[in-house]
This record gives C-alpha cells, structure tokens and sequence, in this order.
C-alpha cells in the first residue's frame, strides 16, 4: 500500500501511527499540543522516535465531547498540517469524518481516519477517491448487546461497501476499541484480530492509553504495549498511539522473535 510517498509492506511488518490532538479536550493529550510550537516539537520528537505517521486530530471523540463546527475543526489543523509540511519529511494522516474539513487541506495530507467508517458524512469518500487518499475506516455505532460480532461484521462490510462503490480500494480496518462498545466487547474485538483480517484488508489497533485498560491495569501505557504486542502476533499492520518509541521498541521486538522462529525450521 502507497500512503503518500512511503510504500507499507502491510503483509509483512507493522508500522507506528503517532497521535497528535490539536484540541483542548482529548482524553489523554488534551491542550498539551494545540499551539503551533509545541505540535510542531510534538512531530519532531515522534519523527526522532521512528514515527511511520503523523495522524494530526482537531476535534475530541472522547465520550461526552463537544462537537464543533467544521470550521473550528479547520482553524486547528490548518496551521499545523502546513507547518508539518514545510519542516518535516512525514506521511500526514488527517483524523476527520468531515468532507469540508478535507477539502480545506487535502494538499497537504496523505490518508484519512474517519471514525465514522463513511457513514457520516456521503462527500468524504468521494473526495478519498479524487484525491487518491488511502483511508482508516473505523467501526463506531451504538451499543449491541446481542449477536455483537454479527453485527459488527455487517457494519464494517457496510463502510467496506461505501468505499468500494466509491472506488476506494486502499483501506485499513479499525476495530473501534473504546468507541461505544463495552469492556468485554472492547476485548473480544482485540481478540479477534485475526478474524478481522479475513475482511481482506489491513487491520490498525487503536487501544493506545483509553478507559478500557484502567480496568485491567494501573498503568495504561503499559496496557497499551501489551496490546501492540498482541496486535503485531496476529497480524496486525498498524498501530495508532501516543508513545512512539516505546510501542516500535515492543514491535520490533516480537518481529524478531517471529523472524527466529522461522529461522530454527530451516
């Protein structure tokens, strides 16, 4: 898969999406980054910790945000996409479900994370095929308490669907961890990396740091590796988090140790 000039070998390795939130609110780096200094020190610091991807949000999806208008939404990420691509040789991701949003700064990104899997907003996908933007495209609808994993295979075949009628053929599937589901639903999703994969697309884990893992460990940055860890034995091709190094340290090492096993058959 080519994103931007970089080409991903999504078969054979895994690659490190860092998070960068220019909002006052995100759960976890809420306002730590939303000045155009301290983002800008942001990227540089994840491109020195081996970064794949810079996914650059404007807007919170945490529980209970605030929605904003499309054009606050551009006024954030606007100055910080622009400045990324004047000082940094990066692959730019733009975390938004919003058409107008893309519009405004389609030249200066490479892929698009919609949490909303195109169902939100119809132009999206358009655009994605016009510009050529490979596309995230997340499972998030309400809770299901019955035939959970049915249905999840339904809604992510349907944003599968939008893409392919768009003629959106570059796409990597997010599970939603974290996004209206519950704590078992959360794990099973994990657990069932592999089966995602049969969708026939590459598959991203994006557990880095939410509520779920304070439920199973003190230290959610520690819950985080593990869960890279997880991702990368079952196939996973990316990862979205906030700590850069320390997740590619975790993936680099199971892929050694996956390259060993190989090694002693021959």
């Amino acid at each position: 898969m080519k994103i931007g000039k970089k080409v991903f070998d999504t078969k054979n390795n895994c690659y490190v999406i860092g998070i960068l939130n220019v909002t006052p609110d995100s759960f976890t780096d809420g306002g730590l980054y939303n000045s155009l200094d301290k983002a800008l020190k942001r990227v540089e610091l994840m491109i020195k910790n081996g970064v794949d991807i810079i996914d650059v949000g404007g807007i919170s999806t945490k529980p209970g945000f605030t929605e904003i208008t499309a054009q606050e939404e551009i006024d954030r990420v606007s100055p910080v996409l622009e400045n990324i691509r004047k000082n940094f040789d990066v692959v730019v991701s733009l975390d938004t479900y919003r058409s107008k949003v893309l519009k405004s700064t389609v030249h200066l990104v490479d892929m698009i994370n919609d949490i909303y899997g195109f169902k939100r907003d119809k132009e999206l996908p358009k655009m994605a095929h016009k510009y050529k933007l490979p596309c995230i495209l997340m499972h998030n609808s309400e809770v299901v308490y019955e035939n959970f994993w049915e249905k999840f295979i339904i809604s992510m075949t349907e944003s599968i669907d939008i893409a392919i009628l768009n003629d959106v053929t570059d796409i990597i599937l997010d599970a939603g961890f974290g996004f209206n589901k519950t704590y078992t639903q959360n794990l099973m999703l994990l657990n069932k990396t592999k089966e995602i994969l049969d969708l026939g697309y590459p598959v991203i884990i994006s557990t880095s740091k939410k509520g779920t893992l304070s439920k199973i460990a003190t230290n959610r940055a520690t819950a985080t590796l593990a869960t890279t860890a997880f991702g990368v034995m079952n196939g996973a091709s990316f990862v979205r988090v906030h700590d850069v190094g320390e997740n590619l340290d975790i993936i680099k090492t199971i892929k050694s140790i996956i390259k060993e096993k190989i090694w002693t058959k021959v």
